[in-house]
């Protein structure tokens, strides 16, 4: 789907809306199908336009924002005019890192600031200066600000001189790096390649003949074999959803403490060893390693497991470490807009609240939290991005580029 210069983190397209990019992949549907081959132009204008709002634009206002939020980092003269420095070599590109020549400048497209529109051109929030995307490809590199953001919080060793010495030794070679299912190389976006998956194609062609297609069909194309999610913007935190779960579960709790009967939750008696009789310290410690889908099946196995292990992991604490070390990209980050949009989003939450803080942060229902991070096609993309900036980590520490 879609053929465009991409972004060497996030895979987002440059100068592409991303519904632009999502449209190829139902031109080739209505290209190749019968009876729509037969079509006659306005026909299949008609239906693409129609199709296209049901399925194929499942992308809000905010993430073709996203995707237009870009850092310009290259050679630049000087931090007054900006004019990009002409660099050929790999010798040279090292040269440059180290005099402090690399720059990295927050850039926006031409027709944001009400210039006529210009695909591929790119403008300064600085200086006002143009940059062509194309014209400058040898010496610039454009990525993605959000992604950037993540690659600071995963690798903040790949500084962005780091990240333009990279990009400037591999652009050529091939990278080997994973974009989770998203096919990113010269000037290719893919998120399914037509007839790479033929009942995929055939799903496909069912779900456009209905008149509406349901939340399952919504949820494989976003979730499932469509893959759609890769392009949602990666921080949109789901704290609205949180604060959801945790409060039907509150009704839940409720509810079944009326009806439940009391049982006793000692450690049980037995001559042979078990999970159940090892110390709670030790319990806790191999807890601490499981994911969390295991970590709720375990509590499940016994009412003494249930009974002893809710009370740790459903503390903020226990599940915040437990983020902080098997799903950092869950996490808010620590400062910059990104947290005080979370904090703020906690706060509405909690207005009706009468404590909202857990000591020094906000309360947060981080158990919930955790649950509707794995639901959320935005913090699924974020860990992709996430995977990719770990992934350039290695690839930098191996070439020696963490070293300048």
């Amino acid at each position: 789907m879609g053929y465009d210069l991409t972004c060497f983190l996030s895979g987002y397209p440059h100068a592409s809306s991303l519904n632009e990019v999502m449209d190829e992949y139902l031109d080739d549907i209505l290209a190749f199908n019968d009876p729509w081959r037969q079509w006659t132009v306005e026909r299949r204008r008609d239906f693409h336009l129609s199709a296209a709002c049901k399925v194929f634009e499942p992308y809000t206002a905010e993430d073709e924002e996203n995707r237009r939020d870009m850092v310009l980092i290259g050679p630049f003269d000087d931090a007054h005019n900006l004019t990009p420095l002409d660099i050929t070599t790999i010798e040279v590109s090292i040269d440059v890192v180290l005099q402090g020549l690399i720059r990295a400048i927050h850039v926006v497209p031409s027709d944001d600031i009400g210039r006529v529109a210009n695909s591929g051109t790119f403008v300064s929030t600085i200086t006002a200066k143009s940059y062509d995307l194309y014209s400058n490809s040898s010496s610039l590199i454009f990525v993605n600000a959000s992604a950037l953001r993540i690659l600071s919080l995963a690798a903040p060793a790949l500084t962005p001189p780091r990240l333009w010495a990279l990009q400037k030794q591999v652009q050529n070679s091939s990278l080997g790096v994973d974009y989770g299912r998203v096919t990113q190389g010269g000037m290719y976006v893919q998120l399914h390649c037509f007839e790479d998956d033929m009942q995929f194609d055939q799903w496909v062609v069912d779900v456009l003949r209905r008149e509406a297609p349901t939340e399952e069909d919504r949820r494989e194309l976003m979730m499932g074999t469509g893959r759609m999610f890769a392009f949602v913007r990666p921080n949109v935190f789901p704290v609205v959803e949180a604060f959801a779960y945790w409060r039907v579960s509150l009704l839940a709790n409720a509810r079944s403490r009326s009806e439940a009967t009391p049982f006793r939750s000692e450690i049980p008696t037995t001559n042979h060893l078990t999970f159940d009789t090892l110390p709670i310290d030790v319990i806790l410690d191999v807890c601490s390693h499981l994911s969390l889908s295991a970590l709720f099946k375990l509590c499940l196995a016994s009412r003494f497991l249930h009974a002893t292990l809710s009370p740790f992991i459903s503390t903020g604490t226990f599940i915040r470490n437990w983020m902080a070390q098997h799903e950092p990209w869950y996490l808010p980050p620590p400062d910059g807009q990104e947290r005080l949009w979370f904090n703020e989003q906690c706060q509405l939450a909690l207005q009706d609240e009468k404590e909202i803080r857990d000591g020094d942060v906000l309360r947060c229902p981080w158990l919930w939290y955790a649950r509707a991070c794995g639901e959320s096609p935005s913090m699924r993309n974020r860990a992709r991005i996430w995977s990719v900036a770990k992934q350039l980590e290695e690839l930098a520490n191996a070439t020696g580029y963490l070293a300048i």
